[in-house]
């Protein structure tokens, strides 16, 4: 499960900017949605699910390599 922004008290203590902040009902409902269809992975918004698919799509080491760049995993 993968998520973008979910409005919580961890959400309210975290600095700078926040795109696409889903209300926490919301996301329930499609993690819920996905766990019930057995998907293999719950992402959203749309554009983070977009983002995912790219990852897995692409070979490993590329994604490896996008994922250090952006500034994540590294």
């Amino acid at each position: 499960i993968m998520t973008g922004y979910v409005k919580s008290a961890m959400w309210d203590a975290m600095a700078g900017a926040k795109v696409f902040l889903w209300p926490p009902e919301r996301a329930a409902r499609v993690i819920a949605k996905g766990l019930a269809k057995n998907h293999p992975r719950i992402s959203f918004p749309f554009p983070l699910n977009f983002g995912t698919w790219w990852l897995t799509v692409l070979p490993a080491a590329w994604s490896q390599r996008l994922v250090v760049w952006m500034g994540y995993g590294g």
